[in-house]
This record gives C-alpha cells, structure tokens and sequence, in this order.
C-alpha cells in the first residue's frame, strides 16, 4: 500500500554547478526526473505542491529549512532526494553534502549531513522516511584508514530511517558523460519504470534495491549501498507498473508457432512424442520450438505427462528441454508443476526444473523461493536454493546479488543455512568478500554470520575500518562477538603506539573498547607515554576512565608518577580528576599517594588528595611525618567536623586533631565524652569551662590508663574534673574496680578512692611494697587504719603477714614493724572489758590459770559466780580457764572461730570443737555472752581474710581447741 500523497511531502535536491569541484550537468535532469516519477499518478501521485525541487541552492538554510518544514507538515511519507558531491571532513569523518561554493577544503558551505540527519529523526510525525543520496564522496582519499567506499552506508545511516545511497569516489563514476542522468539515479528510474513482471502492486525498497544494484554492477558502476531499521525495506512509494497477467507461461506468444505447430500443441503425450521424433528428423529447429511452447502453454498436469512420456521413451534432452521452458512460467503455476512430477513419481525431473529455476536472475530465483515457501514446499526450496547457490559459486557478484534478493525478501532463515555452508566451503578471503557485500546491501546480520567465521581477518583489517565494523556489530546487538574482534585487534596492537591508536579508533567508533583498554602489559613508563598521547586525541572522557581504572589496578606510585607528568604536561585539569580518583582508594594507598607527594615537593598535591580523602580511616593512620598536610586541610573546617572525626580516631590522632582547633573555639562543640580523654591538652581557659559538666561515660578510664593520652594519674585526674557529678560517682566506682595497679597510679590524685578499693586492698598493697614504693605504701596504710573497721583492717594484715610482709602487716596495725601479734587477737581485745578487782594478784591469777608469771592479763572473771576456786583469764593471745575440777582448758583466739559457744537452761557454758563438747560447769551470763562475742568476732575475720586470700593460698592449718 503506497503513502497517502497528500499528507506526504518531498524534498528534492541537486547541485550541478561548482567552482572548485567537477561540476555535475546531469544532476539537473535527475530532479526532473525523480520529480516527475514522484509526481506521476501512474507512479504516485504525490502533489506538486509537496513536492519541493531546489536546484543549485545558494545556502545551506535554503535545504535544511525547506526539508525542516516538510518534515513538520507530513504525516504519512516523508523523503529526502539529493544529487551532488559529498564531501568528507578528514578530521571528523563528518559528510558534508556540497553546494556551489564547496571545496575539499571548503567544506563549511556545504549541508551537514548531521543536520538532515537531526530534523529526519526529532519529527516523529512522518511513519515513513527515506532519504536517497546519489553522491560522490570526493574526499574519501583523504580520509584516514577510510579506503574504499563500502563503508559510507554507516556514515550516513539514520535510526528509523530507510537510506539508499550511490557509492561513488570520483565524478565520472557518479554521472558517465555519455548518459543523461546520473549512474545511480538512472538505475533507480529505470527499475521504477520498468516495473517487476509478475510483480506486487506495489514496489517497495526490498524489490527495487536488488534491481538497481544487479543492474550498476552489470554496468561496471560502484555497488549502492542501503540501510534500513524498523522494517524500513518494506516502504513502497512507487506502483508496479508491469504487472502481467497473461496466465501460466507469461510469454508464450514471444515463441513464433506455425498453425500446425500450434495445433499440435495439446496433442496427447502419446502423439506429441511421435510428432517430436518426426519433427527431429527433418526439422530439429521446429522440435525445439514445439518442446519450448510445451513447457510455457500446456497446463501442469499436461507437461508432467509429455515430460513423463519422452522419458520413458529414452529423448532424456526432450524431456529438460520442455522443464527449462516450463522453468519460465509464473511462480504459482510452478510450485504447482513441482507437485505434479512427484505425484506422477517424477523426483528426478522435480531436481531438472528447479536446477533450471536456479540459472535465471536472482530476483526470479527469489520470487519462486518465496512462493515454494508460502506453499510450504521446505524439500523444493532447499533444493532450489543449493542448486542456485552451486551454479553461482564461482561468480561472486551473482551469488551475493542472489543472497541479498533472498534476505530483501525476508528468507532469512534459509538464508542463514546457506551461510553457515558458505562459512565452511569458501576460503576465509573469500567469506570476508561476500561478508562485505551483504554489509554493502544492508544485511548486518547475514554478514555478521559470515565475519563471525573469520574474525582473523576482520581483526587484520586496517584499524579504523576494524573498529567500526565492531562498532556496527554492537549496535546490532551482537556483543560478544564484537568483543571477539576487539579483543583479537588488541592481541594485534600491543605496542604502545599501536594500541594508542587502537583505542582513537575504537572510541571514535563508538566500539566496545573494553578488551583494549586492558594495558596491564605496559610498564610505567610506556603508560605515561601512552596517557600522554591519549590526552591529545577528541576522547578526554574514555581516556579519563582508562586512566582511572588501569591506575587503580597499579600501585600508588603509577599514580603519583601520572599526575606530576599530567600537570608538566600543561594537564591540570586532567590531573585533578586523577587525584579525586586517587582519594577514594583505600586508605593505605591514600597515603602512599601524600607520601608520593610529599617526596617530590608537590605540597599542594598532597593536601589536595587529603582534602578529598578526609576520613577517620586515614587521619587514623596518617603517619606524623605526614600530619602537616592533613593540619592545613583541618583548619578549613569547621570546628563541628574536627571534633566529629577526632572522636572516632585513636587516642595520638584524636589530641593531634583537637590541636588543630582554634583557641577561641566553643567550649560547647567540646561536649562530646570520647574526646574527654584528650581535652586536657587544649588552652586552660576552654576545658576550666567545661569543667563539672561533661557527662563522661566510665569506659573512659580504659583510655586513660592506655597511656596513649599521656600520664594515667593526670588523664583520671582531669576526667573526674571534667565529669558532671553523676558521672564523677560513676568514675569512682569503676575505679574502685580496677586492678591494682591502676589504682595504686591514681591513690595521690584520687584521695577520696580508699574505701572503696576493698576487692584490691590486698593486692594493692601486695603491689606497692614488692616494688619498692613504701612512701605510696605508707599513705594507704593510714588511709586505710582511718577508713576501715578494726576487723577488716585485722583481716587485711593478717593476709599480708601470710604473703611474708609481716613489716606491713604491723605497720597496717600501728605496731612495730617487728611485733608478733596475730590480728585476731587484736580483734578479740577489743572486746575484752575491763577487769573487775581480782580476788587474787596477778601471780596467783597466772599460777591458778596455768600461765607464766610475767603473762600480761587483760581480764579475770572469778567469784562464787563461777565457783569459789574456778578462775578465767583473757590474755592478749588466748582464754585460760581453771574450772573447779582442777582441769584446765586454753583457747588461742585464733582459733575461737572453729569453737561454738552453748548453753543450758541453767546457763552452763560449753564449748563444742568438733563432735567434741566440753561443760566448763560455770554460770555466768556475761561470761558467756564475752565468748559468744568472741567466737562471733573471730568468725567475722576468718571470713574477711577468706575473702581477701587469693586463689589457691591456703592458710596455716590449726587444731581445734580441746575442750
């Protein structure tokens, strides 16, 4: 169906004068002739008015203008025609399509093929667009690595777009002198013209290219070239014109029959065969004509019967000569015929007529192979298409036009069986020819399958025509295979010149660059050479991320090296981006960086990467001899961020970072607890401030006594003035419990500590007298003598004199240093009262009692309360007791503790050790109350010392007393 005239539009355009190119005479009759054949009701019909022919512009805008209001005003068709000289811009491969003043150096006067491009693709309002471009690209030689001319279909391809444009490199092979139009444009009117027999109603750009490139290389003209998306082939705009309806043969009347001859024509098979073994005798010429006229007229059941006639009658020749007549005939009444033959079992003569088929034309043989398929004949149209590819194998243009016509006419899964078979059969120079071809006709995809089976040979091309053939393999989704063919191009190029090119080729491309941009096999210095040029080339953001990621694979130094030759490069810029690169590393190859920096005298560099890097992970491990870089970058900030970093860095980094603050800074941005430990290096006037108000968690005596913030005594010391007074109790407990050499640095600074160390008392003391610090010794002794209950402090010395510190002991005590008194006896006279009158001195007591004269006595107990001749002494060490039967019972107090004290309803005292029970037979209430006290007490201390002995000490055993 063709595009509705009216809402389509038209801009024609040719330039035949020039003044500093060939001029171009013919080009004014292809815009009347393309013009008329678009205007024609016979063709289209388009109106005159939306048909705008400009011949010879003046200007540019006169074209883009002209183009850009047709693009806007058509909603069905829109078609761009021009006729002239192309120019290519050297440096950019940019096409430029040339008015009268253009030269190959004045390029600037011509129409930017980029700006036909642009208004074709931002005005969606048109469902169909072609553009037809009948040039010559005049600067072709003086582009890089361009070459030959099969690669201008990619320069100028337009994204939604059907596109078909002449190839030619020189003005004589644009517009022959001897013909009126143009090569290209001739052979596009004459296909119009001329119509397809047996063809659709309507043309469209698959049936027509196969023609106009069949008929320019027939004629030794350059091959057009097309490209075409989104189904853009199947757009018609012309009529077929040479419809013919003429019934099975199609030309039967074009063979010149006698009237005998014609009534012999539908003979039965029988009398047909004598006739033509007559007729071979004495007029072969007539034979031949009847046997052609036989296979074009009769219907198909009637020539698979003579066909199956002169067969069996052994004329083998008369029976091929009918099938190659019968080859011509219409492409339905042969898919017919075929079916005829094997229902008559005729397999063989099926393989003659489609080996006929296959020697005709390629449009031909495609328009059969179109119907055999719509008929679902797979066997016949396998057939047909080896028989035409064997008989063109060694033609190449024929079986390219051949494979091109079946590709146009949407075969392409045959198709790609026939490739896969040519891959394996044809040498890979020869794969590569016909890979070009089918690119030249616009077949990516059938060509791609044949590059696929060579990609040596795409590889070994020139470099730039390399890359863009994988750059158009990319953009036809084939990726892999692109990387493929990069990848082999890469193994090619691996010198460092050689693979700077590569990669100016493959970015200028647009390829996929990747497996060239692996540069792991250059050393250093061959990679600084490399960036260097590659700096120079229109790519700064490709070579800016090869750099990036090729110097995060290296060590720092590779960086380091890279930037300074950046900047003496007169690359600043290029170098700052290396450097934000170089900041987001890890934090060891950061300052590997600064140091890199610092080394070569490139300061700036090196505060610069630390700016960008600033983080607790890399002021954490800056070394000292690199802190000045980082002191500037902090006094940048703002007070808020430094103690927001200093918080979270170790205790050196944490009182550098803090240094860095001003002196004027706020006491209140101090208020964070983890620096706490680290603010007493700052002006006095700002931590007096703080003072008794920070809420100072008790984990900060950790650091404290890490040493890392200086003397442990002085950290404490400052952390308790610091800590609000909730926190200042808490700072006490914890350090209540710490061990005790913690403690015993903090006993001067922290005098209010002493009753609260009861868990390290011991150990604490243990600590100070073993090495050496008696004076600290000295001043917990006192400490403790005043804030401990006797008990406990009994307790204390008792489990020193265990440890061998009998000096301390006593010294605990208050005693000489050389004293031998047990602390449980000093616990014991503490309870002893003072003694009443004794009914006997002190000699008769200690006689009574059992005891040495001189034994000092702290209390009797006698009287009748106890009987008359009964007496109890309490000496400084033990109980004595002479009860009124003469038996004497004694009692260390040191041993009181494993003594239970009992009485009976009458007040008789016993003393129970062990299974053992002893009657003292005495009745004395407060008696027995003081040895009820006693053995109270000294069970209390056994206790306490319990608790204080370390693990795994056991004390000096004694026996229970006897009572």
């Amino acid at each position: 169906m063709l595009p509705d005239a009216a809402k389509s539009r038209a801009v024609i355009v040719g330039s035949s004068r020039y003044r500093h190119l060939d001029p171009l005479p013919s080009v004014a009759a292809n815009l009347e002739e393309i013009g008329n054949l678009l205007t024609d009701e016979v063709f289209w019909g388009l109106p005159e008015e939306n048909c705008v022919r400009l011949l010879d512009p003046e200007h540019p805008s006169v074209v883009l203008d002209a183009l850009a209001d047709a693009a806007r005003e058509a909603s069905d068709a829109l078609v761009f025609y021009y006729a002239g000289h192309g120019v290519l811009q050297p440096d950019a491969y940019d096409l430029y399509l040339a008015l009268e003043d253009v030269g190959l150096e004045r390029w600037w006067h011509a129409v930017r093929f980029d700006d036909i491009r642009r208004i074709m693709t931002d005005h969606p309002g048109p469902a169909a667009k072609v553009v037809l471009l009948d040039c010559c690209y005049a600067g072709m030689a003086m582009v890089p690595n361009m070459g030959a001319v099969n690669e201008i279909g990619d320069r100028v391809r337009i994204e939604g777009t059907y596109l078909m444009t002449a190839a030619a490199e020189t003005a004589v092979a644009l517009a022959p002198p001897t013909e009126r139009l143009t090569a290209f444009t001739g052979a596009f009117v004459r296909a119009v013209r001329d119509g397809v027999p047996d063809g659709p109603d309507v043309l469209d750009f698959n049936t027509l290219y196969p023609r106009i490139r069949s008929a320019l290389e027939a004629a030794g003209r350059p091959t057009p070239q097309q490209r075409a998306s989104n189904g853009g082939g199947r757009i018609a705009l012309v009529r077929n014109v040479r419809l013919d309806d003429r019934g099975r043969a199609g030309f039967a009347d074009e063979i010149s029959l006698s009237d005998d001859e014609q009534r012999s024509l539908h003979l039965p098979p029988v009398q047909l065969r004598a006739l033509l073994a007559e007729l071979n005798g004495r007029d072969s010429d007539a034979a031949d004509r009847l046997l052609r006229a036989v296979g074009s007229t009769r219907t198909e059941q009637g020539v698979a019967a003579v066909v199956d006639e002169v067969t069996r009658a052994g004329a083998p020749a008369q029976a091929r000569a009918v099938l190659a007549a019968a080859a011509q005939r219409r492409p339905a009444s042969l898919v017919t015929l075929v079916e005829m033959l094997r229902e008559t079992g005729q397999r063989e003569q099926v393989a003659h007529l489609l080996a006929a088929c296959a020697e005709q034309p390629a449009d031909r043989v495609t328009t059969v192979a179109a119907q055999l398929l719509e008929s679902d004949d797979t066997e016949a149209l396998d057939v047909l298409l080896e028989a035409a590819v064997e008989a063109r194998m060694d033609r190449p243009r024929p079986l390219i036009a051949l494979l091109v016509a079946l590709l146009t006419a949407g075969l392409h899964d045959r198709v790609g069986a026939v490739l896969a078979g040519l891959g394996a059969r044809l040498p890979a120079g020869r794969t590569a020819e016909f890979a070009d071809a089918l690119r030249d006709a616009g077949q990516e995809q059938a060509a791609f399958s044949l590059y696929e089976a060579v990609p040596a040979l795409v590889a070994a091309r020139p470099v730039a025509v390399a890359a863009r053939l994988a750059a158009a393999m990319h953009r036809a989704g084939r990726e892999r295979q692109a990387r493929d063919v990069v990848g082999l191009m890469a193994a090619r190029h691996r010198l460092r010149r050689d693979r700077v090119n590569l990669l100016a080729a493959l970015w200028t491309a647009q390829a996929p660059a990747d497996p060239a941009e692996l540069l792991e096999h250059l050393d250093d210095r061959d990679l600084l050479e490399a960036t260097l040029q590659l700096y120079t080339l229109p790519h700064q953001a490709a070579v800016r991320r090869l750099m990036l990621t090729e110097l995060g694979r290296r060590p720092p130094g590779s960086t380091v090296r890279t930037v300074i030759a950046l900047h003496d490069a007169g690359l600043p810029m290029e170098a700052r981006s290396l450097l934000e690169h170089a900041a987001a590393r890890p934090p060891g190859d950061v300052i590997a960086v600064v140091a890199g920096f610092a080394a070569t005298g490139n300061d700036s560099y090196a505060r610069l990467v630390l700016e960008r890097s600033l983080s607790v992970d890399v002021l954490g491990t800056l070394p000292a001899d690199l802190r000045r870089y980082a002191s500037a970058v902090l006094a940048q900030c703002p007070a808020t961020r430094i103690v927001e970093l200093a918080a979270r860095l170790p205790a050196a980094a944490m009182i550098w970072a803090l240094g860095t603050l001003p002196a004027d800074v706020d006491p209140q941005v101090l208020r964070e607890p983890a620096i706490a430990p680290a603010l007493r290096g700052l002006p006095g006037p700002v931590v007096r401030e703080l003072q008794g108000s920070l809420p100072i968690p008790a984990t900060s005596l950790d650091a404290a006594f890490s040493g890392a913030y200086g003397e442990a005594a002085a950290c404490v010391k400052s952390l308790l003035e610091l800590a609000e007074p909730a926190s200042r109790k808490q700072l006490h407990e914890a350090l209540a419990r710490r061990p005790a050499q913690d403690i015993a640095c903090v006993l001067d600074v922290v005098p209010g500590l002493t009753p609260a160390i009861a868990a390290t008392q011991l150990e604490l003391m243990v600590l100070l007298e073993t090495t050496g610090r008696h004076p600290e010794a000295d001043r917990l002794s006192a400490a403790l003598r005043t804030h401990l209950p006797l008990p406990d402090l009994c307790a204390l010395a008792a489990m020193l004199g265990e440890a061998g510190l009998r000096p301390r002991a006593n010294a605990l005590l208050g005693l000489a240093p050389h004293a031998a008194v047990e602390p449980a006896d000093l616990v014991v006279g503490e309870l002893l009262p003072v003694s009443e009158p004794p009914r006997w001195n002190t000699a008769q007591v200690c006689s009574r009692a059992g005891l040495d004269p001189g034994t000092a006595v702290r209390h009797v107990v006698t009287g009748k309360r106890i009987g008359r001749s009964a007496v109890a002494v309490f000496t400084d060490t033990m109980l004595a007791c002479r009860l009124r039967s003469g038996h004497l019972v004694t009692v260390p107090y040191r041993r009181f503790g494993a003594v239970t004290v009992l009485r009976d309803d009458r007040f008789t005292i016993r003393l129970q050790a062990g299974e053992r029970i002893q009657s003292l037979g005495i009745r004395n209430a407060p008696l027995y109350g003081l040895l009820v006290g006693i053995q109270r007490a000294v069970a209390e201390f056994d206790t306490l010392c319990a608790r204080l002995r370390p693990p795994g000490r056991n004390p000096a055993a004694g026996a229970p007393p006897e009572p």
